[in-house]
């Protein structure tokens, strides 16, 4: 009987021998396909791991200040906090030139490190010397350099004051610095090291920190391990119990002529989240708005490229809307009295950075003394190539913001020349001057 059924299954197997041979092969090919495509995967997966290895190195949480900067040593703060290893680099792009053949390489990646980045890498050995860089080796490729040879860096020099700022100063060219070549980087000694999210290799640019710009150690990433499984909460959490006003670049000053406490930003600007939030710690903050006016003029006479100071109700000056106080310097000059109408003409910002005139019309209430303590240099914030300065360049700013707070006044933006007369309305009329 068992003889029999094994017969009969051979027989049946040999009569549709075409059919189940066309299965064996769809099968085969099936798991071929299935195979090569698991192992394919796996390959993928492999190189994707090991890309992102080489890219973001041992960083587990990247602490960004987008174009801002902060100083390094919140890096140093955070890692005692934290028990993690932690530091603190500089990016930015630019582009370079091979110094010999002028060959150049565009949307380049460039990075201010210290030691510190390479042992945070578990790279001991690898150092970037004050006037070398290490560039990685695609870069090396592209520009047909070698280790030792000159490479010109076009990269603009760190600064706390955006580009995109209104009226910020023209920065059209960039810093250019020519350097030596230290070292070729590979992919395993962090050379293609990248904060991006892409699958080029990167071109990267590697400098000591000492090399940038007038030499501050000013940052804008800070990377940091994660062994002691620490949440996005927790980091979060720690950065702003360890963050302090200097690292934001914000100082506390006192004003020589009121004696009043300043807070002064090296940004010149303060957004106003910010300044919400700093009037919401100190309720009695009042803002003070300040405009640099173009002409001045009573009748026939005036008087060209003044301060314009918009206070707060606060300060009891009492003056009604469209109503003014002025300086004594400026009174004279202008020959004008209490009464007298007083015509102001300034710029006020359009798109592009764009300046359009606009003018204006007060009433002057009253005059001050030149010991008045409204009269206040301070109002003049230390713009980069204002303050202190003879000359003005091109896209000169015309505004100064200053917030007063118990008599902490906060600088958000502003410019002009010392010694310039202050002339003293009321908020809500600076405001509307301003819209």
């Amino acid at each position: 009987m068992r003889q029999s059924l094994i017969l009969n299954v051979l027989k049946s197997v040999y009569f549709h021998r075409k059919d189940a041979f066309y299965q064996i092969i769809i099968i085969a090919l099936l798991s071929a396909i299935i195979t090569g495509s698991l192992l394919t995967g796996f390959s993928v997966t492999s190189s994707l791991k090991r890309t992102l290895s080489e890219k973001r190195g041992e960083a587990d949480f990247l602490i960004s200040s987008g174009m801002r900067y902060f100083k390094g040593s919140l890096a140093d703060r955070i890692s005692a906090t934290t028990g993690e290893k932690a530091v603190a680099i500089l990016e930015s792009e630019g582009y370079c030139q091979n110094f010999v053949t002028s060959t150049t390489v565009l949307n380049v990646k460039i990075f201010g490190v210290e030691d510190n980045f390479f042992s945070f890498n578990g790279l001991d050995t690898i150092r970037i010397e004050s006037g070398t860089v290490g560039i990685n080796t695609r870069l090396s490729e592209m520009l047909d350099i070698k280790a030792g040879e000159d490479i010109i860096i076009y990269i603009r020099d760190p600064d706390p004051i955006p580009d995109n700022a209104p009226f910020a100063p023209s920065r059209k060219n960039s810093g250019r610095l020519v350097l030596k070549t230290g070292i070729i980087l590979t992919p395993g000694q962090s050379g293609n090291f990248s904060l991006g999210v892409s699958q080029l290799e990167p071109l990267n640019i590697f400098m000591n920190s000492s090399d940038l710009g007038s030499g501050r150690l000013e940052s804008n990433r800070i990377l940091l391990q994660n062994r002691n499984g620490y949440k996005e909460s927790d980091i979060l959490r720690i950065l702003g119990e360890t963050l302090e006003p200097s690292d934001i670049g914000l100082t506390v000053r006192r004003s020589q002529k009121t004696s009043e406490p300043e807070i002064v930003s090296e940004r010149i600007f303060l957004d106003s989240l910010l300044v919400n939030e700093i009037s919401k710690v100190i309720p009695e903050s009042a803002p003070v708005l300040t405009y640099l006016a173009n002409s001045l003029s009573v009748n026939v006479k005036t008087t060209p490229y003044s301060f314009v100071s918009a206070l707060p109700e606060s300060s009891g000056l009492n003056i009604e809307q469209n109503e003014v106080i002025i300086g004594a310097w400026l009174a004279n000059d202008l020959n004008a009295k209490p009464g007298d109408t007083l015509g102001m003409t300034w710029y006020y910002p359009g798109p592009g950075n764009l300046l359009n005139e606009k003018s204006s019309s007060f009433i002057i209430r009253s005059i001050l003394d030149e010991v008045s303590p409204l009269l206040d240099p301070s109002l003049m914030p230390d713009f980069p190539g204002i303050s202190g300065s003879t000359t003005c360049s091109d896209g000169m700013p015309v505004f100064l913001y200053c917030l007063i707070v118990s008599g902490i006044r906060m600088k958000i933006t502003g410019t002009g020349t010392e010694g310039l007369q202050k002339l003293l309305s009321r908020i809500r009329q600076g405001k509307k001057c301003g819209e």
